[in-house]
């Protein structure tokens, strides 16, 4: 017995259309609110470069705010560092060595550490003093909403 052919379904139908539509509009605005479009985005952030003596800094930038809320991100290896939501207000800056240094080059001083590589090419950075790694060092910044510059320039 022969079953009758009939036309597959196309997308003129109106219920068809419709659900599709639906979709597609949800699956749009799912994505809108992942890239960050939505509550959960970037309000403010505050980025700049961490130096000692004109040399780029290796380690970690964190931000900590009245109330004792933090936010920390590494410093890449040109010095650069990027905080996205830090605490709004006066913040106190914190900087501290990741531990990721490589151990002093044979004929190096004592006391003084080479920087890592990374990628087998460029380095680093030059560790930060540990003073800097205490909240009350005394540098300190005042976040406001948007995006910000603030540079970092280490005293030895």
């Amino acid at each position: 017995m022969r079953m009758p052919l009939s036309a597959p379904p196309t997308c003129d139908t109106p219920s068809r259309l419709t659900a599709r539509s639906s979709f597609l509009t949800l699956l749009l605005l799912a994505l809108v609110w992942v890239s960050g479009c939505g509550k959960g985005g970037v309000e403010n952030s505050v980025s700049g470069k961490v130096t000692l003596g004109g040399a780029a800094v290796a380690g970690e930038v964190t931000f900590i705010g009245a109330d004792n809320t933090s936010v920390s991100n590494l410093i890449l290896p040109d010095g650069t560092y990027t905080i996205a939501n830090p605490p709004k207000g006066r913040v106190k800056v914190v900087v501290k060595g990741t531990g990721m240094l490589t151990p002093p080059a044979k004929g190096q001083p004592p006391g003084v550490k080479a920087p890592e590589m990374v990628g087998g090419t460029a380095p680093a950075g030059v560790p930060p003093p540990p003073k800097y790694a205490n909240p009350d060092n005394g540098t300190t910044f005042e976040v406001t909403s948007g995006q910000q510059t603030f540079d970092i320039e280490l005293k030895p």
